[in-house]
């Protein structure tokens, strides 16, 4: 339960407060390549793998309920689409910055995965 609640925080603080500091502290010029990196296709997709694979981790040992493994994991397979998607257009580069919308469906997932534990 500890590493979920880390891993979900990390998420929270990577693909949300962390891109967002720069440009309160900049205002709104390009972003730098620090940046870019915590937005990067890279760390989107790896926070999402993490937090899922520690919730099914919790979900096999029974330490969280099974009543919301079928919308998550079904919201993971979305994200996953999204990822292919994204990454294709990127031309698989995944330093590339993810898309707004694949941050979105990111943070919702781990959103709900931490309402689940």
């Amino acid at each position: 339960m500890k590493k979920l609640t880390r891993i979900l925080w990390l998420s929270f603080a990577l693909a949300v407060v962390v891109p967002t500091v720069p440009m309160f502290v900049t205002g709104c010029k390009t972003q730098s390549t620090q940046t870019v990196a915590y937005n990067s296709l890279a760390t989107v997709g790896q926070t999402v793998n993490s937090a899922y694979s520690a919730y099914i981790d919790l979900v096999i040992k029974k330490s969280v309920s099974t009543n919301q493994v079928e919308s998550i994991s079904r919201a993971y397979n979305t994200f996953q689409q999204g990822f292919s998607v994204a990454v294709a257009a990127a031309r698989f580069s995944l330093t590339n910055a993810a898309p707004v919308d694949l941050q979105a469906q990111a943070n919702n997932l781990i959103i709900q995965i931490s309402a689940a534990k």
